[in-house]
Formats: structure tokens, sequence, C-alpha cells
């Protein structure tokens, strides 16, 4: 676990902008992930979570022939009321525009929702998977 008493963590825990530092932003992560862990190791360690993110990331690598940029987990917050893990793929808008609504309906989509306790997110050049 981090040590949260270093003058590195203190200083950049009081950063509001992450994305603007990338340190900043993999401390941020790394301390949220362990938090998250913390609060929730029952959840976090529970072999039916456990095969649901590992069948989310294989249907992701196989769909876009690379593994995923981050797995993070994350507790009770600003984002859910339930702990979540995230799998992230980023750059990803190019390709998926040359992909018939088909295919990723039937490789993609379809394939993730059917593991149950999810949540696939776009934003302007990630996909997001959450895992509950």
């Amino acid at each position: 676990m981090l040590d949260e008493n270093t003058d590195t963590i203190k200083y950049y825990k009081t950063k509001s902008i992450n994305f603007v530092n990338p340190l900043n932003a993999y401390i941020d992560a790394t301390h949220r992930n362990e938090m998250a862990y913390d609060k929730n190791p029952d959840f976090f360690n529970s072999t039916e979570h456990r095969i649901r993110v590992e069948k989310v990331s294989e249907i992701l690598t196989e769909f876009f022939k690379r593994k995923p940029n981050y797995i993070n987990k994350r507790g009770i917050g600003s984002y859910s009321e339930n702990p979540f893990e995230v799998l992230k793929i980023s750059d990803i808008i190019d390709m998926f525009q040359l992909i018939s609504d088909e295919k990723k309906k039937t490789e993609l989509f379809d394939p993730i929702k059917s593991l149950g306790n999810v949540k696939i997110i776009f934003t302007t050049r990630h996909l997001l998977v959450r895992v509950y």
C-alpha cells in the first residue's frame, strides 16, 4: 500500500487535475485501486468476479487484437454505490468505425453483456467495461 504520509503523495493528492500530469494520474489510480481492494477484498477475490473480469479481458483481446490498456479496481465512491473493476481499451474509434454494427454486436457487445453485472461505456477515444 502507498504510504500516504510521503511528501510526493501529499503533493499529488492535492492536485485536482490528474490528466494533466501523468505521474499524478498514476499515483491517484494506484491509490484508488488499493483503497478499493482494501474495502472490498471478498468481492475482488471472489471466483465469480475473477472469472467475469478474465472473460471480459479475453473478449476485448480477441476483438481488438490487443490486451486492455489497464484493469483497475474501484470501490464505493463517486462512480458507483457498488465496487467494480474497469477494463479500458484506448484509441479504438478509427478502427471501431470500420467494423460492422452486426460484428460489434455479435462478437463484442453480446458476449460481454451475457456475462451479467457489466456496463459498457464509450468515451471520445476509449471503451471501458465495468465489471460489478
